[in-house]
């Protein structure tokens, strides 16, 4: 917490979820404002933000399995109004907030941003943040190891990818119905020399659908079993 310019009586301002994480996509939180002796902060306005950074996405015990998008690595999420109002006359205020729950790349990190006016314009800051899991259950993915030194999947042998589903606490889920894709990815680049000598590089990406399966889940894993001839 700190004052955006000098003024003669400070003021605390405090935002509670009651929550040490945000697992849902709804929350209720109280704002209390006071000023350094002790008096509420009333009839003051206030602004709270908030904005998404991308957290790592691990669990105890599944080091090697993949829980995370990597087609999202540059994630990243504009800052959102949460509140815009004023405290009553306790200095109090309460601040309903909703989140998306689609489009993350895995576990985040929310941070909230706020505002707290005095009548002269001056302002105090308060800023934290609170883990936040998007979704109820997370699979990871674990391929082959392949070979020892450059870590290839040789042609016309079975291959087996391990799949397993945790909740938030890195429980197991056990999922019915799951659908595993493979997908072969074909790169093409050159350099293009136009009329008046003057080289482009130019590079497009392409995929196919290779093969595909289900398979249902027992203690939250699964495994299946491909060949590339």
């Amino acid at each position: 917490l700190y004052s955006s310019a000098a003024s003669d009586v400070y003021k605390r301002q405090n935002l509670d979820f009651g929550q040490e994480r945000i697992v849902s996509k709804s929350i209720q939180g109280n704002l209390t404002v006071n000023w350094l002796h002790g008096a509420p902060g009333r009839n003051l306005k206030a602004e709270f933000d908030v904005i998404f950074s991308r957290s790592q996405t691990r669990f105890v015990k599944y080091d090697d399995f993949v829980f995370e998008e990597p087609y999202l690595k540059s994630f990243h999420t504009n800052s959102t109004r949460l509140f815009e109002g004023f405290t009553d006359e306790n200095g109090k205020a309460v601040i309903n907030a909703s989140f998306e729950t689609e489009g993350y790349p895995g576990f985040m990190t929310a941070v909230f941003k706020g505002k707290v006016f005095e009548e002269s314009g001056n302002f105090s800051i308060d800023r934290f943040s609170l883990p936040y899991y998007p979704y109820e259950s997370y699979a990871g993915v674990r391929v082959p190891a392949g070979e020892k030194y450059s870590g290839m999947l040789y042609t016309d042998q079975d291959q087996k990818v391990d799949v397993v589903f945790l909740d938030i606490d890195g429980k197991p889920v056990n999922r019915e119905g799951v659908e595993i894709s493979l997908y072969k990815l074909n790169r093409y680049w050159w350099w293009d020399n136009a009329y008046d000598d003057i080289a482009n590089y130019i590079e497009n990406d392409s995929k196919s659908l290779f093969k595909s399966g289900s398979v249902a889940t027992a203690n939250g894993k699964a495994s299946w079993t491909f060949k590339v001839a």
